[in-house]
């Protein structure tokens, strides 16, 4: 680590890179602190330009929720020393990974015919039903 801050501040525009992260950082840890719990965890803390702090999310619900929230947000924000006056919240839509196919999943033989035995022994009942259901399924 002692390497890697050392070639960060070897040059000027990466000791000014590295200055603006650990800057957005720290904003993001009090955001962590200053957001209700769900909406913490569902958007992060961008830079502060102008007295305008940046928050992003990618649920246009929370995006809602946190911009009916404002002015509790900024007086939080500004009770944790940050000299903001405005919030601006976006939406950022993450790409989704392909669904996986979905493989039919079967039960051997034999452990049809276990499940048929028990719903035999147990009384009428949605449960009796279900075992019966999922045996007959099982042997097509």
């Amino acid at each position: 680590m002692r390497r890697l801050n050392t070639l960060l501040s070897s040059d000027a525009e990466l000791k000014s890179l590295s200055a603006r992260a650990e800057k957005i950082a720290y904003t993001q840890k009090i955001w962590g602190r200053v957001a209700p719990p769900p909406l913490n965890q569902y958007s992060h803390a961008g830079p502060i330009r102008d007295g305008q702090i940046t928050v992003y999310t990618s649920s246009s619900a929370v995006a809602a929720k946190l911009k009916l929230l404002t002015s509790q947000l900024l007086k939080n924000l500004q009770n944790e020393g940050f000299e903001v006056t405005a919030i601006r919240v976006e939406v950022q839509v993450k790409s989704q990974p392909r669904p996986h196919a979905r493989v039919a999943l079967r039960i051997t033989p034999s452990a049809a015919q276990n499940l048929l035995e028990l719903a035999k022994k147990l009384p009428d009942s949605p449960l009796q039903s279900a075992l019966k259901k999922l045996a007959r399924r099982s042997k097509s």
